[in-house]
């Protein structure tokens, strides 16, 4: 997890991408269970279907989420993160 203490910014972008694993892995599990579940009740099965719709919905809501975080150049971003650090070293040297 990348956290700035001198700018006091928590990163969400690894915060997200644990949620999406964690709703994926979600995912796999409700559908290997399936079988079972169609064989107990018809709700059951019913309710195990809306929630991998919701499941699904909430891996379509992280992804678009990480999309917008996502810098346009990472190169750029790169640079800027280089030059943030050089500026800082250089003044905690002046110091």
């Amino acid at each position: 997890m990348q956290v700035s203490f001198r700018q006091h910014v928590l990163q969400p972008g690894p915060f997200l991408v644990v949620g999406l694993i964690a709703v994926t892995r979600r995912i796999l599990v409700v559908t290997a269970e399936l079988p079972k579940m169609a064989r107990e009740t018809e709700l059951i099965f019913h309710n195990a279907m809306i929630g991998l719709a919701l499941l699904t919905v909430l891996i379509v809501a992280l992804v678009i989420c990480l999309h917008f975080l996502r810098p346009d150049n990472p190169n750029a971003a790169a640079q800027e993160q280089t030059d943030r650090s050089i500026a800082e070293l250089n003044n905690s040297q002046a110091r």
